[in-house]
């Protein structure tokens, strides 16, 4: 059961409990809440112990690798701390954890280029009048092009879909 004590000096309160590790000893944990009121602090407290409880049932190297990786975003979420950038970073490493193969991450000329390959056609024309809007919306993007597609103004985004 987790419990919390308060350092001398510290204004946060540290949740601390045991959890018993694949080998059968027991580990004591003392983690930070980074909260200030006690109750909240308790809260916090016993989600950190479910977190950790879950994590060292996970069963398999991935299951624990994945486990680690939440473990990782509550931290970086609790402290404010979890960017879209982070998120991703973490998202894709739990994709290649389950799936065995990296997340693509793609900036807009790169996803055009993937799309251009892909409405590959029998036509020569209509392939050109692809590739000429294509080849347009990029010079229209600018630099932007080199960005990924969130960073694109939210009324363009939809134009990428």
């Amino acid at each position: 059961m987790a419990s919390i004590i308060k350092r001398k000096g510290s204004p946060y309160w540290i949740a601390t409990f045991d959890v018993t590790q694949p080998d059968g000893n027991v580990r004591r944990l003392k983690k930070s809440t980074k909260k200030t009121k006690k109750g909240e602090a308790m809260t916090e407290a016993t989600r950190l112990e479910a977190l950790e409880l879950k994590s060292s049932a996970a069963t398999g190297e991935a299951g624990s690798r994945a486990y680690a990786i939440l473990s990782e975003a509550a931290d970086a979420t609790a402290k404010g701390e979890l960017s879209e950038a982070s998120a991703r970073l973490l998202i894709a490493r739990l994709c290649e954890i389950s799936t065995g193969d990296a997340l693509k991450f793609y900036t807009v000329r790169s996803w055009s280029d993937e799309w251009l390959a892909m409405k590959k056609v029998n036509k020569k024309s209509t392939q050109d009048r692809y590739k000429t809007s294509v080849k347009l919306f990029l010079a229209w993007l600018d630099h932007k092009a080199r960005g990924t597609q969130g960073e694109l103004a939210p009324e363009v985004r939809p134009l990428m879909g």
